[in-house]
């Protein structure tokens, strides 16, 4: 009989400790999310899920329609890690790559909100840049370079909380990236990809050993953009 009490007791314990893992949900409150989907061009963007969720539950989600236009929704809980986002992949659902993705940190609403009405919201559109570098034979040069380009991804506040830092890492949105290269003469050619935002620019900055430094901004207006320099 003790045996039985005792392994009541704890399956009672474990089902106390799932259930108080479970979302809670806030007086069973509804909220509607809605707005316009565009790209950088302002063209409106069509088929992309747009979704509120948390870690582990989806809240609401939607389509947006053939005009970019969203309008749904979605449950609300009392914990602040609720996200808004567009275009983001999860065990359910797999990102459209042509686009990059925008997050909404602390999207919980206020006290006595019950809509939000984004208006519009730009997502870019994800391109390919390829740096090659090619060394002449028999060089003795040295090649250093840095390439600053766009991120395709926007992450940003809602909500901005107490403790809320400009630019810091939870608050990056198409954010201008860096990257800084050397190849000495003994180098082969080899060439290098990175992903940033279509219709943006690239800034090329580069020098031949201590010589005059160059810079060359280069349109990327393609789905792969190529660009070589030959030391």
């Amino acid at each position: 009989m003790r045996t039985y009490y005792l392994i009541t007791s704890i399956l009672l314990f474990f089902f106390i400790s799932s259930c108080s893992n479970e979302e809670r949900i806030t007086d069973n409150r509804r909220v509607l999310f809605k707005g316009r989907l565009i790209d950088t061009e302002g063209m409106p963007v069509t088929n992309l899920r747009v979704e509120t969720k948390t870690e582990r539950s989806n809240l609401g989600s939607v389509l947006t329609d053939d005009n970019g236009n969203f309008k749904f929704t979605a449950l609300t809980v009392s914990r602040n890690n609720v996200m808004f986002t567009v275009n983001d992949s999860d065990y359910y659902t797999v990102a459209n790559p042509e686009f990059g993705t925008v997050q909404f940190l602390e999207a919980r609403p206020q006290q006595n909100e019950w809509t939000f009405d984004f208006n519009e919201i730009t997502i870019a559109r994800r391109a390919t840049f390829r740096i090659v570098t090619i060394p002449q034979e028999g060089t003795q040069d040295t090649l250093t370079y840095q390439l600053t380009y766009t991120s395709p991804e926007c992450i940003k506040y809602l909500n901005e909380p107490e403790d809320y830092i400009p630019g810091g890492t939870a608050d990056r949105c198409f954010s201008s990236l860096e990257f800084l290269k050397t190849k000495g003469p003994e180098a082969f050619k080899d060439s290098i990809n990175l992903e940033t935002s279509l219709y943006s620019d690239v800034i090329l900055t580069y020098r031949i050993n201590s010589g005059a430094q160059n810079q060359i901004s280069i349109p990327v207006n393609t789905n792969l953009t190529r660009y070589e320099i030959t030391y």
